[in-house]
C-alpha cells in the first residue's frame, strides 16, 4: 500500500496565492502607519522645540531664536536645519527642524523630502494672525499625506491659510 507523504504542487500554489493576498492587503496599511508614526514623532518633538523657543523668548527679553542650538533641548544631530534649508533627499523618511526667528511671526516647521510624508508648522505665540496655532499640512493634495494629517486634526477653515493643493489640518 503506498502511503502519500509531503503536499502537492497544487496545495503548495493554493497557500503561496493565499500569502501574497495577504500581503497586499496588509503591507499598505502598515505603510501607512510607519508613516503616521514618523508624523507622530515630529509633532511631539516640533511641540517640544516651540515649547523652548517660548521659554528663550522670556529670557531673552521678546526674542526668538532661528538657531534650534541656542535652545534648552536636545534636537537628534544633524536633524536641526536653518529656515529654508532643503529636507535631505538622502533620507527621505527623517523630519529635519527648523525655526524662524522673524519678528513679523516666528515659527518652527518639520519637514521630510518624502512627499507621503506631510509637513508640520507651529506659529509662535508672537505671531500676529496665527498666534500658536499647529498645522499638519497635505503638501499637493498627495493621499497618504492626507490621511495623516486628518488623522491628527481637521481641516483648518477659519484662517483661509490653506492655498491650492496644499491643505492646512489644525491639531493641538
Amino acid at each position: 500500500m503506498f502511503k502519500k507523504q509531503g503536499f502537492t504542487l497544487i496545495e503548495l500554489l493554493v497557500v503561496v496565492l493565499i500569502i501574497g493576498i495577504l500581503a497586499a492587503v496588509a503591507l499598505p496599511q502598515y505603510n501607512r502607519t510607519v508613516l503616521r508614526s514618523r508624523t507622530s514623532q515630529a509633532v511631539v518633538m516640533l511641540k517640544a522645540i516651540t515649547d523652548a523657543q517660548e521659554r528663550y523668548y522670556l529670557e531673552r527679553g521678546g526674542v526668538y531664536t532661528a538657531n534650534i542650538s541656542d535652545l534648552d533641548i536636545d534636537v537628534p544631530a544633524g536633524l536641526a536645519v536653518a529656515w529654508g534649508t532643503a529636507a535631505d533627499s538622502t533620507r527621505p523618511n527623517v523630519y529635519f527642524f527648523a525655526c524662524s526667528a522673524s519678528p513679523l511671526g516666528a515659527s518652527c516647521s518639520a519637514n521630510a523630502y518624502n512627499p507621503l510624508l506631510p509637513a508640520i508648522e507651529f506659529t509662535l505665540k508672537n505671531h500676529p494672525l496665527y498666534k500658536g496655532k499647529h498645522w499638519c499640512v497635505a503638501m499637493g493634495g498627495n493621499a497618504t499625506s492626507k490621511v495623516i494629517c486628518a488623522s491628527m486634526g481637521v481641516v483648518d477653515t477659519t484662517s483661509g491659510i490653506s492655498s491650492g493643493s496644499n491643505v492646512y489640518y489644525i491639531i493641538n
